[in-house]
């Protein structure tokens, strides 16, 4: 098997190979950017709750409820998002469930047990006006920038 050019080793020393790749990516990230499918977002630690809160709006524009999903470090993400969404009018709580699952842990070879949340959010019945408020304060903001450089 042959290495594609650009991709790099992971830190055990083993190789992406090609069509490994294609089996992780098969959706083309560029369509899944432009129009979401399903209603699942799950979190990770490595990016900040803004990121999420932007991704969970994109989300609600074509689903009337998304689904949060946070294990371990990243609890503490998924329950910010939904905190910003909720304090600033784009959701409503509807759930929220944790559990203990089991993850297999590479080094150990026996599974390993880590919390995880589940938060259920519904897109609020004013939704759509907040979006073209905010999106109308960015496009006056920038209005005002492009002014002051003049």
């Amino acid at each position: 098997q042959r290495r594609v050019h650009g991709e790099k080793k992971k830190r055990r020393g083993s190789l992406f190979f090609a069509q490994d790749l294609n089996k992780q990516h098969s959706v083309n990230m560029a369509d899944a950017a432009q129009k979401p499918s399903g209603n699942i977002i799950n979190v990770s630690s490595s990016k900040k709750p803004g990121f999420y809160v932007q991704l969970a709006k994109k989300f609600f524009t074509s689903n009337e409820q998304i689904e949060l999903h946070g294990l371990g470090a990243a609890i503490a993400i998924c329950a910010v998002t939904s905190e910003v969404l909720i304090r600033n009018g784009f959701a409503t709580l509807k759930k929220i469930e944790t559990q203990s699952v089991e993850v297999n842990n590479p080094r150990a070879g026996e599974p390993i047990r880590k919390p995880k949340i589940l938060i259920i959010l519904s897109r609020s019945a004013n939704f759509n006006e907040l979006v073209a408020q905010e999106a109308s304060n960015h496009n006056d903001e920038h209005e005002e920038d492009v002014e002051d450089d003049q």
